[in-house]
């Protein structure tokens, strides 16, 4: 199982880094200012690291298997409902892991993070009822 943990900030991502290095050593971070950003994305997808830290540079154009979704500050401004539903969109992408887990911590729970997950449950039921 790999995860994604999702930040609002550069700042944030190489904080919570350096803090879950102290308790896991399969574990880095990416972010747009990362030199080496493609190295370490080839490499979590190896299988080389199970954790990966992020901002939202990884909210689209990326599939992974067995992938598990957690968005940290989730009621931050920058995690707008189609940021939110996008972000969820990585869970679940491939044929032999079609479900996983999204959660989102924050210290409240934000009208952008209620209507994603109504637009998410919605759009599920649209595909099971089309079957």
């Amino acid at each position: 199982m790999k995860v994604f943990v999702f930040v609002p900030t550069i700042d944030k991502c190489e904080k919570l880094h350096k803090f879950l290095l102290l308790f896991f050593h399969r574990v880095k971070c990416v972010h747009s200012k990362k030199k080496d950003k493609e190295k370490i994305i080839s490499e979590f997808k190896k299988g080389e690291h199970d954790l990966l830290i992020t901002t939202s540079l990884l909210e689209r154009g990326v599939t992974f298997s067995n992938l598990q979704v957690v968005v940290m500050d989730s009621c931050n401004k920058i995690f707008q409902t189609k940021t939110l539903i996008q972000i969820s969109g990585r869970v679940g992408r491939k044929k032999d892991h079609p479900i996983g887990e999204v959660i989102f911590i924050g210290k409240r729970k934000s009208k952008e993070m209620e209507k994603s997950v109504e637009t998410i449950r919605r759009k599920n039921l649209d595909l099971q009822n089309m079957f």
